[in-house]
C-alpha cells in the first residue's frame, strides 16, 4: 500500500471515530450530569436539554429563577429533557434533583420543574421545607396555569409562570413579618392600657383616711313587683369552610432512588 493510501486510510479511521464519538457526546455528558454534584454548586439552575428555549429565555429565566430564590430561600430549578433514559417522569426529575447536588439548607430544600418531551409529561418534584409549602393541592394549581402553556408549545411563558408561582407561594417571610407586627402591636396595646389604668388610679386614689360607712344599716331594698321580660335576643353563625375550598390539604409523598424524600405531583400534555 502507498504512503497516500494508507495516509488516507488513517484519516478515514480518524474520522469514522470522530463521528461515533459526536454522535454518543451529547448522550454521555447528559449522563454525567446526571450524577455530578458539583452541578448543585454552580449557579445554573436552567437545563434545557431539549433544546426548547433559546438563549434569551434562558437569561431571563435564569434571573427570574435568582430573584425567587432570594425571596424563598428554596432552590428552584427548571429541565427539560428530549430522553427520559427508561425513567419515568417523577424518577427523573426526583434523581436529577438528588444526584446533582441541588437544594438548599440541610434539608435540600427547593423545587424542580420537568418538562419531559420523551413520556409527554410535566413533573413537580419538591424536597425538604418545600414539600410542606406545596402541597398537593398547591402543586394542582400550579400545573392549572403550567400544563395549557406547555401543551401550547409556549416553554418560556410555561417555565415563566411556574417560577412565578413558587415565588408568590414559596414566600415566608410576608407571614413571619405580619406576625412581628402583630407581636409589636400587642405591646404597644398592652404598655398603652397599662400606662391608662395607673393614671386613672392615681387619679382616684383617696390619700386620707375614709370615714366608715355602714352600709349594712343604710342599705334598703323592697321588691314590689316582679316579671320576666325578654329584652332582646343575638343570634350568632359562624361559617365553617371545608378544607378544599380553602385550599389546604397535606402533601402526599414518596421515597427516590437515593432514599430522599420527595412531594410532587404532574400532568400530560
Amino acid at each position: 500500500m502507498s504512503a497516500s493510501k494508507r495516509f488516507m486510510a488513517v484519516i478515514a479511521a480518524i474520522l469514522m471515530i470522530a463521528s461515533v464519538f459526536c454522535v454518543y457526546l451529547p448522550v454521555s455528558a447528559h449522563e454525567d450530569l446526571i450524577y455530578d454534584k458539583d452541578v448543585g454548586k454552580g449557579s445554573k439552575r436552567v437545563f434545557d436539554f431539549a433544546a426548547l428555549l433559546n438563549d434569551d429565555d434562558e437569561n431571563n429565566l435564569q434571573e427570574s429563577i435568582d430573584k425567587a430564590k432570594k425571596k424563598t430561600s428554596l432552590d428552584i430549578v427548571v429541565v427539560t429533557i428530549g430522553d427520559a433514559h427508561g425513567k419515568t417522569s417523577m424518577d427523573y426529575a426526583d434523581d436529577f434533583y438528588d444526584y446533582n447536588g441541588f437544594g438548599t439548607g440541610n434539608e435540600n430544600d427547593g423545587i424542580l420543574l420537568l418538562i419531559d418531551m420523551d413520556n409527554r409529561n410535566i413533573w413537580i418534584s419538591t424536597t425538604g421545607k418545600a414539600i410542606n409549602k406545596f402541597t398537593d393541592a398547591k402543586i394542582d394549581s400550579i400545573l392549572d396555569d403550567v400544563q395549557p402553556l406547555v401543551k401550547d408549545g409556549d416553554y418560556y411563558d410555561a417555565a415563566e409562570t411556574f417560577v412565578k408561582r413558587v415565588k408568590k407561594m414559596g414566600g415566608g417571610f410576608a407571614f413571619e413579618f405580619s406576625v412581628l407586627k402583630t407581636i409589636i402591636g400587642m405591646l404597644i396595646a398592652l404598655a398603652t392600657g397599662g400606662i391608662y389604668r395607673a393614671r386613672v388610679k392615681h387619679q382616684y386614689k383617696y390619700n386620707g383616711v375614709a370615714e366608715t360607712y355602714n352600709y349594712r344599716d343604710k342599705a334598703q331594698l323592697n321588691l314590689t313587683n316582679k316579671s320576666d321580660v325578654l329584652v332582646d335576643t343575638v343570634v350568632v353563625t359562624e361559617r365553617i369552610e371545608s378544607s378544599s375550598s380553602s385550599g389546604g390539604g397535606g402533601s402526599s409523598t414518596h421515597t427516590s432512588s437515593s432514599g430522599s424524600s420527595h412531594g410532587g405531583g404532574g400532568r400530560s400534555f
